[in-house]
């Protein structure tokens, strides 16, 4: 395997994790019935790009729909997005929960 293949085949790597990531949360924030915004998280530092810099700035809140076409902005992403809990839908599942139900 060539240099230039090994570094190919790990950003390639990167962005299926971040895909994988994506996924994963995404899948648990909709069956928990209480996640339907996020707020993008960059690692604030020098190497942070435009897109992504742009996305964190102000902590805007995003709907959960648009995580698809957001994340991973790019191949070398290391973002991550951090969940917006709707207290009143988390309170009503929790209640729900101790009830039974």
């Amino acid at each position: 395997m060539t240099k230039n293949t090994r570094k190919w085949t790990n950003v390639s790597t990167k962005k299926e994790e971040s895909i994988m990531y994506k996924e994963n949360v995404q899948s648990a924030w909709h069956e928990s019935g209480a996640v339907d915004k996020f707020i993008w998280m960059t690692a604030e530092d020098d190497q942070v790009c435009p897109i992504c810099a742009d996305y964190a700035r102000g902590n805007n809140e995003y709907p959960l729909e648009d995580l698809d076409a957001m994340f991973p902005a790019h191949e070398n992403c290391r973002c991550w997005v951090k969940p917006v809990v709707n207290i009143e839908k988390a309170a009503d599942e929790i209640a729900r929960i101790l009830r039974g139900e």
